[in-house]
């Protein structure tokens, strides 16, 4: 699996780090062991190839076994679930497949399970339901419900969409090391406040250090002074005395947008960001640029498609709907006939 655009060394990370995620998913096993047991085998073929016994053999660095019964079972389910990875996308119409489609396909899902569990564990008793918007809106008890489930459950989405698009980034070109997490140093890390480095990028020995948004025009005024600000000191930064990489010729300082068109983002700012033309990558811009291929952006989106079907198996609206009316039942079993203002003074203010 090799990609002529990214690196071939950065490739091998992203194999070593999908390795130990899986592993120290497994429970049991320290994210110490994990990483020490991706290092050992360090190539998804080496990690599906090593047989049960050399695994209850394999001893911490304190010489203790790492792996049990227990927790070798818990691996050998991991390993069919990276096999069913690749035979879903052996199976696509997703050509020279890389590990960062695998990271891609394995993040989708993990977000698809998570946001149904989320959706499967609202009942009526955690849903916070807003008596004045309720009266305000002139809201009947299905309205209600419904407003309150879907508000509930997207602003839940959202927020957990922020996390994992910097990881879809992160592996799909972003670099890694623990050496970037430093570069700063401390007081300039004060100075940037919450405008820290989401990406790093090294093309042609520059590196780019991007700040992700993910999507457009999240930013007021205040947010763009405080990045304008990092940017200044992020630019200011010699990658000569920083950088274990001496390669490192400057570093330049971006700001990305997941999604989104350069000609519908706001005149606040346009005209607030300092080099706004220059400073920024607004979706398939900035999804082609960390990809390092024409139209990369499309992969993304075909694998996520791909995993939603594969995965998800339902509608997620349709879902949504069927909580609903869960949750309307509950209602009419808890307050019966109770009048519906009634309630809504009685238990929710």
């Amino acid at each position: 699996m090799k990609n002529d655009g990214i690196k071939k060394t950065l490739l091998d990370e992203y194999e070593r780090e999908f390795i130990s995620n899986i592993i120290s998913s497994v429970k049991g096993i320290s994210v110490r062991n994990a990483i020490y047991l991706s290092h050992t085998y360090n190539t998804i073929e080496s990690f599906l190839n090593v047989n049960d016994i050399e695994l209850k053999n394999i001893k911490s660095e304190s010489n203790r076994r790492i792996i049990g019964d227990s927790k070798l079972c818990a691996i050998n389910e991991a390993k069919k679930e990276i096999i069913e990875t690749q035979n879903i996308l052996k199976e696509s119409n997703i050509r020279n497949f890389d590990i960062r489609h695998i990271w891609m396909l394995y993040l989708t899902k993990d977000f698809v399970e998570k946001q149904l569990s989320n959706l499967e564990s609202k009942t009526l008793e955690n849903l916070d339901i807003n008596p004045h918007l309720s009266f305000l809106l002139n809201l009947n008890k299905d309205d209600i419900i419904k407003f309150f489930v879907i508000q509930t459950i997207s602003r839940s989405i959202v927020t957990s969409w922020g996390t994992y698009v910097e990881k879809f980034l992160r592996y799909s070109g972003g670099e890694t090391g623990k050496d970037l997490d430093n570069l700063f140093g401390l007081e300039a890390k004060k100075k940037m406040k919450g405008s820290n480095v989401d990406i790093f990028k090294n093309v042609n020995n520059i590196l780019y250090c991007m700040q992700v948004k993910s999507g457009p025009n999240t930013m007021n005024v205040e947010m763009i002074s405080g990045l304008n600000r990092a940017m200044k000191i992020i630019e200011a930064t010699d990658p000569r005395n920083e950088m274990k990489d001496k390669n490192i010729k400057t570093i330049v300082s971006l700001l990305g947008m997941t999604y989104g068109k350069r000609e519908r983002i706001s005149g606040q700012i346009k005209n607030n960001l300092n080099q706004f033309e220059n400073k920024t990558k607004i979706g398939r811009e900035l999804w082609d640029f960390i990809g390092e291929e024409e139209n990369y952006y499309l992969q993304v989106l075909n694998v996520m498609r791909l995993a939603s079907e594969k995965f998800l198996k339902v509608n997620f609206m349709n879902r949504v709907d069927q909580k609903v009316k869960e949750i309307s039942t509950e209602w009419d079993n808890k307050y019966q006939n109770k009048p519906f203002e009634d309630v809504i003074k009685d238990n929710f203010i």
